[in-house]
């Protein structure tokens, strides 16, 4: 934090005045998201030197913008600005784009590249919704589908908001029976004890197993 607060006040040496303004947490998602990147990428580099990511945090925020994303096939500054950004180890070892660039043309290309750039993050959002559909049946094999009719007598898993604090690491994982009394949505279920109380919420078919008797 010490290291933070020393950044901020050397930056303040660059304006004349400025202003600032809190900003609520739940307003602030883009720069949340912003800071758990950052913290991730920042403990990846970092190490050992954990308490030196001031020093490092726009390299790290350069790496990121400018490193192709699986989800959308895009680097962050390509969906920003329309072209790939020529990063300095380019110009330091004499990449083709640097060899071939010229001036006149160059503007013609970012010209055209502003043009097609929503034909880019249109592709983009195709490449993400592809890449998400692609998880989700990855992880939808590994599913056990469950399902219950009414009537049927379950057990439901004690989770720790169940649990009886009294009782040790011996306690029942499961509880029950309970009899399955209503099926308002898929995989939710309402349910009712031995002495005919019902629960005063659904559980997920997750948390239930059949119970034979």
């Amino acid at each position: 934090m010490k290291l933070y607060l020393t950044k901020v006040q050397d930056m303040q040496s660059s304006f004349k005045k400025f202003y600032i303004v809190k900003i609520p947490r739940e307003e602030n998602e883009k720069t949340n998201h912003l800071a758990r990147i950052a913290s991730t990428e920042e403990n990846k580099k970092l190490g050992d030197r954990k308490g030196d990511w001031a020093e490092d945090i726009l390299e790290v925020l350069w790496a990121y913008r400018t490193m192709r994303i699986t989800l959308t096939e895009e680097t962050p500054y390509a969906l920003a600005f329309g072209s790939e950004a020529v990063i300095p180890a380019e110009v330091g070892s004499g990449s083709f784009r640097v060899e071939i660039f010229r001036l006149e043309s160059n503007d013609k290309g970012l010209f055209l590249h502003l043009d097609l750039l929503q034909e880019k993050r249109d592709q983009a959002q195709v490449s993400m919704s592809a890449y998400q559909e692609r998880v989700a049946r990855y992880f939808n094999k590994k599913v056990r589908h469950r399902s219950f009719q009414v009537g049927d007598l379950v057990l439901r898993k004690v989770t720790i908001a169940t649990k009886d604090p009294t009782e040790g690491k011996f306690a029942p994982s499961w509880e029950g029976p309970y009899r399955v009394i209503d099926n308002r949505r898929m995989g939710a279920y309402y349910l009712e004890d031995s002495e005919g109380k019902i629960l005063p919420r659904p559980w997920n078919a997750e948390h239930l197993r059949k119970y034979f008797v």
